[in-house]
């Protein structure tokens, strides 16, 4: 089906976006042809606007392969992924948290730690991050801050550190400089 997606001889479908997007998910022009029903020429051709005339199917095909929305693709928003203009501009105010990752298993990763973190209650979050912290330091070791903790901290971190097992719980406990007595206390 053919839609009116020209006007006066120029198109609406915006081919640098289309070029941009595919360069940024690091697809080749014939894979997103194939994934929009049409060849790798007429990918070429559309991202140097040089297709006067676009399919509404070929337009939908295209969106959906490069994760972005239709209206991005035509101009008509600067959000490719369909969010609202004021949710972009908090977003480049530093509203939102971004975190850069190398690889999906990174992604899933972060993401559970996140879902993990807000599901604790406010008053845990904090040592939450101090666990963190110590656990980074069992990789890179540095003076740990155990000493200041309170009852509640250290009770809290014990917990925390008792259902790691037996050698990673002492490679950590040697890393932040905890030494447990015969009984299992430590301090």
């Amino acid at each position: 089906m053919r839609f009116g997606c020209n006007t006066g001889g120029m198109t609406i479908l915006q081919g640098e976006r289309v070029m941009l997007e595919r360069r940024r998910i690091d697809m080749n022009q014939d894979a997103l042809g194939k994934l929009a029903g049409v060849n790798q020429s007429y990918i070429s051709r559309l991202e140097k606007n040089r297709i006067k005339n676009v399919g509404v199917d070929t337009i939908a095909a295209i969106a959906d392969g490069l994760g972005v929305t239709i209206p991005y693709l035509l101009g008509l928003s600067d959000s490719p992924l369909g969010e609202s203009d004021t949710r972009v501009l908090r977003e480049v105010a530093g509203e939102y948290v971004t975190v850069d990752v190398d690889s999906e298993d990174e992604r899933r990763l972060v993401r559970a730690l996140l879902a993990e973190f807000v599901a604790l209650p406010a008053g845990v979050q904090g040592i939450a991050v101090e666990m963190v912290r110590l656990l980074r330091q069992a990789v890179a070791p540095e003076p740990a801050p155990v000493e200041t903790m309170d009852a509640e901290e250290w009770s809290v971190w014990t917990g925390l550190l008792n259902r790691f097992d037996e050698s990673t719980r002492r490679a950590i406990e040697r890393s932040v400089g905890i030494e447990r007595d015969a009984a299992g206390a430590g301090r």
